[in-house]
């Protein structure tokens, strides 16, 4: 496995842990990892991804591996079906660990109540 595929699967590793235990707190919670790379590719991107789709809340979390930026992974938040994202920040890949990904995921996925 290359270095690239390493880091693939290391990142789809935290996502799906991550996502078990948020659907163990959210019974409600309706999402799906799911892992992008030889398509973005063949669209001439140098990057692989890892998305998180919550179908309750129609919202898509991106992480985001660029070949040019090992250490890096860039997050973004949009809607599921659209190609309409938002940039939302950057984590080094070794401190973006499951608790942060949980984090995002309640932030965005679960609708707030004031």
């Amino acid at each position: 496995m290359s270095l690239f595929g390493k880091r693939l699967q290391a990142l789809v590793d935290k996502a799906t842990e991550a996502n078990k235990a948020f659907n163990a707190r959210h019974p409600e919670a309706s999402t799906m990892v799911g892992a992008s790379n030889e398509s973005l590719r063949r669209l001439g991107d140098d990057v692989d991804a890892v998305s998180i789709d919550d179908r309750h809340s129609n919202q898509r979390l991106m992480f985001i591996l660029k070949d040019s930026l090992p250490d890096s992974v860039g997050i973004g938040i949009g809607t599921i079906g659209t190609e309409d994202f938002e940039f939302i920040g950057e984590a080094r890949q070794d401190s973006l660990d499951e608790m942060g990904i949980i984090s995002l995921m309640e932030r965005h996925f679960v609708k707030q109540t004031h």
